[in-house]
């Protein structure tokens, strides 16, 4: 107990319990808008994070490249289902979406192959700032969560190929 409840409890016998009972329940109520409020904040940070790093998706093609070839390959471990492919057009677009010739090829030609995740790592992810990989994360978590079914092999995925990717790639 705080300060001002013992006084309460001290100060007014016999009436005691019931003041105690409702500085509590103000006090668990401050609390839980504390809380609220501090998750509201960090949503809304995030939020506006994952819009900082899908402007940057827009700009830079070499990122955007790898994302796609990585979101593709993550969405294809346990088949490639609507929900899955809905949320990669939803970040990257869609490969014949593309003004840009070229990279509509690249795009396209990413969502035609099988690209194994030791490529792409090799020819986008060693490249990536650690900034840039661990906003990578969250898209990551995203898209498997997307399906609302995290099946085995995503899982396999997540806990034995990308987050030792990951602790490699922070230390």
């Amino acid at each position: 107990m705080g300060f001002f409840t013992n006084m309460i409890k001290y100060s007014i016998p016999g009436a005691g319990p019931l003041l105690i009972d409702a500085v509590d329940a103000v006090s668990d109520y401050h609390n839980e808008i504390r809380r609220s409020g501090y998750e509201a904040g960090f949503r809304e940070a995030e939020v506006e994070t994952k819009k900082k790093f899908l402007e940057l998706l827009k700009e830079n093609d070499n990122l955007r490249l790898g994302v796609f070839a990585l979101l593709v390959h993550i969405a294809r471990l346990d088949g490639l289902d609507d929900s899955e492919v809905e949320f990669i057009e939803k970040q990257i677009g869609r490969p014949d979406g593309t003004a840009n010739m070229k990279i509509r090829e690249r795009l396209q030609s990413i969502w035609e192959s099988d690209m194994s995740f030791s490529e792409i790592k090799e020819r986008f992810l060693n490249e990536y700032s650690v900034e840039t990989l661990t906003e990578l994360d969250v898209l990551i978590s995203d898209l498997i969560k997307s399906d609302n079914v995290i099946s085995d092999r995503e899982q396999e995925f997540l806990d034995y190929v990308w987050k030792p990717y990951l602790n490699k790639r922070f230390q």
